[in-house]
């Protein structure tokens, strides 16, 4: 392994990853855990890889949820190795709403199995919006979740990607001042950038830091990884000229430096109802399947297993980079601007 990376001109983590045989199958441990709740949703949005119909429409159990936990605690990054600082239990769908009493019940088990206080992550709710109301956002904030809706800015860009009507816009919209309002330090946007609206970007972080965000989680658009060379670069541009004018405002730019995971060792693990583990790159993939740069059967580069077979998380890292380098072109293997990014935090 050490002469591949070092062909390769990657970084070495021989703390984190062990090479288990020649068949390429290397051990790891991840930052995150991704608890896919819920396959369902309410909204048909571009670019979701649950129009791919690659899962039924499922809840997930209590049981499934606890033995998610279970694997991810005992496959932790410990304290002190890379990015520890940034782990994350974080609700997923679908639309993880449609699941609510699962996320209670998982609240109420990590705080007395897993306690975040002691173990030292973050817990966290991805959303559209649409489906959460200020008492239902009270009851996270105070149970230390974070906050992350999906919104892109003015009302013609959201409907762009996310299936929206006006009402829902107004409701989202709402939400978005309310979480801003209420506290802004455990609250942020998950907005996604479309290339051709790169020229749109002021506006909509202008209309984001009206509604009170200060906060965002940026993303581009999971079906685009063929910007124009010059295109991160001016997207940068852009930000850092905005977080100039209101140094009060906090930008984490994804995927660029999502875990500066330049190679390619999973940094999170995803658990969908069915007890499927996979690494989060799959979410990824799976959009790419659409656009025909993969096939189906190289998905498989990114799955662990099931809940039912792990102790442990082994994968063909090394199956996974060609992948990837050959048909994502994933920003993470470019030049990184994890230096650069710091100063938008």
């Amino acid at each position: 392994m050490e002469e591949r990376v070092k062909e390769e001109g990657l970084p070495m983590r021989t703390a984190d990853v062990t090479r288990l045989s020649s068949s390429g199958m290397e051990r790891t441990r991840v930052r995150g855990l991704i608890l896919n709740v819920t396959t369902r949703c309410n909204m048909v949005c571009e670019g979701c890889y649950g129009h791919l119909n690659l899962f039924e429409s499922m809840d997930m159990d209590l049981r499934t949820a606890r033995q998610a936990a279970e694997l991810f605690f005992k496959n932790r990054i410990g304290p002190g190795e890379r990015a520890s600082h940034e782990s994350i239990v974080m609700f997923w769908g679908g639309e993880p709403l449609m699941n609510l009493e699962l996320i209670r019940e998982c609240i109420r088990f990590l705080a007395e199995d897993y306690p975040a206080e002691t173990l030292d992550y973050r817990l966290a709710l991805c959303t559209n919006g649409t489906l959460l109301t200020p008492s239902l956002a009270d009851y996270f904030f105070e149970n230390g979740v974070e906050i992350f809706i999906s919104f892109d800015g003015p009302y013609d860009i959201q409907r762009l990607r996310r299936n929206v009507t006006e009402k829902q816009y107004s409701h989202v919209s709402e939400m978005v001042r309310y979480c801003s309002r209420v506290n802004p330090k455990g609250f942020s946007t998950y907005t996604v950038v479309k290339e051709a609206n790169l020229s749109r970007m002021e506006i909509v972080l202008n209309t984001l830091y009206e509604a009170g965000v200060r906060r965002a989680a940026i993303t581009k658009d999971l079906l685009e990884y063929f910007w124009r060379d010059e295109s991160p670069d001016l997207l940068y541009e852009i930000l850092e000229t905005f977080k100039k004018r209101h140094s009060d405002f906090s930008l984490l730019i994804y995927p660029e430096i999502l875990g500066g995971c330049a190679d390619c060792s999973p940094m999170y693990m995803m658990v969908y109802p069915n007890r499927e583990v996979w690494d989060c790159c799959y979410a990824i993939a799976t959009s790419v399947l659409q656009g025909g740069g993969i096939g189906v059967e190289d998905l498989e580069a990114f799955r662990f297993g099931s809940l039912d077979e792990l102790d442990f998380l082994d994968l063909d890292v090394g199956r996974k980079r060609r992948l990837i380098r050959a048909n994502l072109r994933c920003p993470t293997l470019q030049p990184t601007y994890e230096g650069r990014i710091l100063k938008l935090l």
